[in-house]
């Protein structure tokens, strides 16, 4: 009886939707900005520069509006090398029907948990991008100046690695981990101070909220291993209500672009963290068949961070002294450190109506002692970086066809030993991409300028990575760690179609 009770507040506990991470964005904006693997703020030429950096808008010289899809797909694989004593942590063991340990399904529970974080899902998005110039509205505008944005749509990939009410004692990677999509919209603007010497911009990126309330009849169950599935009683209905609501977020950026000789460019660009904070009330009410009627209601918040992108700031050099060639570079540096404010893993704090003096919950407390935990944020032990990038541009054909490359490095934010504190993953990673773009004429020659159709592709290949994980109880009850390796790729390819008048 007792383990029946535990599994069914254990279960009510895990399903819960917990906070999760978007901690950067995995699918590069633009069939051109992948091609040349980020490395635009000193290149980009349409309206994805109120993201790469906002003064570069001001190069814009006809309007600009397109429309891209992009898609991203994973296969990230881990494997358990050493099991330490991460079969002690409760949540992942087995027992028989006496409650003896089962060892082996112990570790095949093990196996299982820490793969299913890895399963391969996608990622799609459909951006709808602009770039309007000042002087082509108001042709005596003093200074060359322009205003650009996109909006960007999430499809129905929601999450690289699936994560199911995230726990300390749950694997999971935050950097490609779980993640809910919002509606997102960037826009921003650039003027010439000095004539084709200097240029500055800004821009906001702006995620929708949400809010709302949700009722839930869905049983909850245990599985017993010793009796077949046909023959386990089926569990009454629970009851539960959810709200949420998760704030409007703004975040600015700034952009400067500097051209000190004709065919080259410096752009720099200082982009202010982005995070969206989630308040989740939760009433659950538990309706469990012992023989009798039992009753018990545990209402509890949880508090988390459901969006951050960390602050970051970069500087890049475009080249163009050869005809049809442009070359660019660009190095990064992420505020990486911020993480271990914003990661929250089910934080959530039981009302104290619902326990007793030693912690117990009150309507449970004369069928055995369960003590329902309020987790701490985990101490995260996250790092700058120094992500580097290149890109490169060749015209052919008198414009025609355009051949891209691009090169990125992303070092992984987490140390690899997180001081047994969580079971956070992560690992490094290359990104190798190439596109093509074509220059197309309007047959009907509506549109005075050509249409652009660019092509992207890329893989982002994972670096095999030791995960030191674990998690230290509060209550001394275990100290599980073990180690366990991670590796894989991820790719991804995009379409543009962009109309210049």
């Amino acid at each position: 009886m007792l383990r029946t009770l535990r599994m069914v507040i254990l279960v009510m506990v895990l399903t819960a939707p917990a906070a999760g991470v978007w901690a950067q964005d995995l699918v590069v904006p633009g069939s051109r900005g992948a091609a040349m693997g980020g490395s635009m703020a000193a290149a980009v030429d349409d309206g994805y520069g109120a993201w790469y950096n906002p003064a570069m808008l001001v190069t814009v010289e006809d309007f600009k509006f397109g429309i891209q899809y992009a898609a991203l797909f994973s296969d990230v694989r881990t494997s358990v090398k050493d099991y330490g004593s991460l079969g002690h942590i409760p949540y992942m063991q087995v027992f028989d029907a006496d409650d003896k340990l089962l060892q082996q399904q112990t570790r095949l529970r093990v196996d299982e948990l820490f793969g299913r974080e890895a399963e391969p899902k996608s990622l799609h998005l459909i951006d709808m991008h602009f770039a309007l110039p000042v002087q082509r509205m108001i042709p005596k505008f003093p200074k060359r100046a322009a205003i650009g944005g996109y909006i960007s749509v999430p499809g129905a990939g929601t999450s690289i690695v699936s994560v199911k009410g995230q726990t300390p004692d749950q694997p999971f990677f935050p950097v490609m981990g779980s993640r809910i999509q919002r509606l997102k919209m960037v826009v921003g603007g650039g003027v010439e101070l000095i004539d084709e010497v200097l240029s500055i911009g800004a821009s906001v990126s702006i995620l929708a909220n949400l809010d709302g309330n949700v009722g839930s009849l869905t049983p909850m169950s245990t599985f017993d291993p010793t009796v077949a599935q046909g023959e386990q009683e089926k569990p009454n209905p629970s009851k539960a209500t959810f709200g949420q609501e998760i704030a409007t977020a703004i975040t600015p950026q700034f952009g400067l672009l500097v051209q000190p000789v004709k065919g080259i460019e410096i752009g720099a660009y200082y982009r202010f963290a982005q995070s969206m904070d989630l308040r989740f009330d939760v009433a659950a009410g538990v309706d469990v068949n012992m023989g009798y009627k039992l009753e018990a209601e545990l209402p509890y918040y949880l508090m988390g961070s459901f969006f951050f992108v960390p602050a970051a700031t970069g500087l890049g050099v475009s080249v163009s002294l050869v005809p049809d060639l442009i070359v660019s570079a660009q190095l990064d540096y992420v505020f990486w450190s911020d993480m271990s404010k914003k990661i929250n893993i089910s934080n959530f704090n039981v009302e104290p109506s619902v326990l007793n003096d030693q912690g117990g919950l009150t309507p449970l407390e004369e069928y055995g002692h369960f003590k329902v935990r309020s987790y701490p944020v985990p101490p995260i032990h996250a790092r700058n970086t120094f992500n580097p990038r290149a890109g490169l541009e060749y015209g052919m054909f008198k414009g025609f066809t355009k051949l891209r490359l691009g090169y990125s490095y992303n070092p992984s934010a987490l140390e690899e030993d997180q001081k047994y504190q969580n079971m956070l993953m992560d690992n490094s990673y290359h990104t190798i991409a190439g596109g093509i773009g074509f220059s197309l004429n309007d047959p009907l020659e509506w549109i005075r300028l050509p249409i652009m159709l660019d092509f992207h592709a890329l893989v982002n290949v994972l670096v095999d990575r030791t995960n030191r994980v674990g998690l230290d109880d509060p209550d001394g009850g275990y100290h599980a760690k073990g180690w366990v390796e991670s590796s894989g790729f991820m790719y991804g390819f995009g379409v543009d179609l962009t109309i210049q008048m």
